[in-house]
């Protein structure tokens, strides 16, 4: 059990590890070669992001995971029915953890948003659809969803929904995102844990972004007459989401583990620490003109 604890740790840290080095290498050598006029480009902006991260430091993680992964037991398949009630309940969650969020952000920090809702806003929409869109939740899932819940799983179910979420939340790096994440991070890992297929993650995760990327931000752009309307029918979904997850609580369960040993083992393991570590610097690096 330690040494696949452990594994998750060190697979995590390889992975913040390379993504940053491959990012300061990106931002040095595409100026050098292209001139530093594409600093201000929108495409140099999500490069900066899509290759480092996701095509260069993800099959890195990929191989370095590649014996440790153990299915879920529970395999089920979800109903289109049972697909929208998780989308109206992860609208709740999603809605209560932005208020949480961004009153920490704006009360404690003075900070109204991060450099990636700038991005949004300043980007083409099929910038915006390609990078958060599609390509960050697929490999967000695998990660955090297919590797992290199967892994921690077999020891403790309970462990591995809330490693899963807290895990999920810290690599954002901001408090804005921090809370939402955390449970939709958690919600998205009990889904896994019980259908055993990350394809249904990775299509809330997709439905959530695309919300964000294709509606929400191209509505406030173009028709703001109606972005009020827009923001009135999401707090609609929400409360419809909030009152589902209400009624359904009593269905949610978990195996009886030793969830104590679990967390003890994961969160002391070298590469757990360093991990964290690095998310809390990210963090600061975020923050410090604010503090």
């Amino acid at each position: 059990m330690q040494k696949n604890l452990s594994r998750i740790g060190n697979g995590l840290l390889l992975y913040g590890i390379c993504g940053f080095g491959f990012q300061i290498l990106y931002t040095v050598f595409i100026p050098c070669f292209l001139g530093k006029s594409v600093i201000n480009e929108v495409w140099f902006s999500w490069g900066s992001v899509i290759i480092p991260v996701y095509m260069a430091s993800f099959p890195i993680f990929l191989l370095y995971m590649r014996d440790s992964i153990s299915v879920p037991v529970i395999k089920r398949k979800m109903s289109v029915k049972e697909l929208f009630m998780c989308v109206l309940i992860g609208a709740a969650l999603c809605g209560i953890g932005m208020i949480a969020g961004s009153g920490i952000d704006y009360f404690l920090f003075h900070n109204n948003g991060t450099e990636l809702d700038s991005l949004f806003f300043s980007s083409d929409l099929c910038w915006r659809v390609l990078c958060a869109g599609i390509i960050a939740p697929v490999v967000e899932e695998i990660i955090f969803r297919r590797y992290l819940v199967s892994t921690i799983a077999p020891y403790s179910e309970r462990a591995a929904v809330i490693v899963s979420g807290i895990l999920f939340a810290l690599q954002h790096g901001n408090f804005s995102q921090f809370f939402y994440t955390l449970l939709l991070g958690m919600f998205w890992g009990y889904i896994y844990l019980r259908t055993g297929n990350v394809i249904y993650t990775i299509i809330l995760h997709m439905i959530f972004n695309l919300t964000t990327v294709l509606f929400t931000v191209t509505i406030y752009q173009l028709f703001r007459e109606i972005y009020l309307i827009w923001c009135v029918i999401l707090v609609a979904f929400g409360i419809i989401g909030g009152i589902i997850a209400i009624v359904q609580r009593k269905k949610i369960f978990f195996a009886q583990m030793p969830d104590k040993t679990v967390f003890r083992q994961l969160f002391s393991s070298k590469g757990m620490v360093l991990y964290i570590s690095y998310c809390i610097g990210i963090f600061w690096v975020n923050y410090a003109v604010e503090w």
